[in-house]
């Protein structure tokens, strides 16, 4: 039987990748060439524009939750079993 907290490090990962993977405020401050843009930043600049084309701004929003869509399968079986495995005792 593993401890409580034996679960926290992959919760921590997988939270931390998130936070890492739709930061917007330090790419968009640091990066100036627009070719080397993140997607966030680049979503957001082309939601920003004079007429928003909302299906390719859609398009971008899907093709930026697939990697955390597929971390989060990774992580799933796990991450529930630690949480609730918390959350009972």
């Amino acid at each position: 039987m593993r401890p409580p907290g034996a679960g926290v490090p992959r919760i921590y990962t997988f939270i931390t990748f998130i936070a890492a993977w739709n930061d917007y405020i330090l790419p968009l401050v640091m990066l100036v060439d627009p070719s080397r843009l993140t997607l966030q930043v680049a979503l957001a600049q082309l939601y920003a524009g004079h007429s928003t084309d909302y299906s390719m701004v859609m398009a971008g929003v899907l093709l930026s939750v697939i990697p955390l869509v597929l971390v989060f399968t990774f992580f799933a079986r796990g991450f529930i079993a630690d949480a609730t495995k918390g959350a009972l005792r």
